[in-house]
């Protein structure tokens, strides 16, 4: 069975993590990738929906707590409601102090809306 995830779409997903856990911040050598808008809600595969999460299979690490706490996650971003638009949804990621981030369609990266393109920091 073939990844459903795009070859650039992970590497933009790593490049962005630096290596470390997007929640916890904790250094990974290989990511899991966590869908904030689960695949069961409508959630696709691009970068915008997609973070690199310590732990594994929905069940260890940030990643078993994305899908066991949702007022947690929701509130950091993690996990999306159903009808939830990734792209309007932030989430706070650790690697660059905790502030909120919004992630393009594009694996382009800003920290002042979903529309601004002024603060740009990764992309592929």
């Amino acid at each position: 069975m073939s990844d459903p995830v795009e070859p650039w779409v992970r590497e933009a997903v790593k490049f962005r993590s630096f290596g470390r856990c997007e929640w916890c911040g904790m250094a990974i050598s290989r990511p899991d990738l966590h869908h904030r808008l689960f695949r069961s809600r409508g959630g696709g595969h691009g970068p915008e929906n997609l973070v690199a999460l310590c732990g594994w299979g929905n069940t260890t690490g940030c990643h078993g707590k994305a899908h066991t706490n949702a007022a947690e996650a929701e509130a950091a971003g993690m996990s999306i409601p159903r009808g939830g638009d990734p792209l309007l949804v932030p989430f706070r990621s650790v690697t660059f102090g905790g502030l909120l981030m919004w992630v393009h369609p594009d694996g382009f990266t800003s920290f002042d809306g979903p529309g601004s393109r002024s603060t740009i920091t990764a992309g592929t």
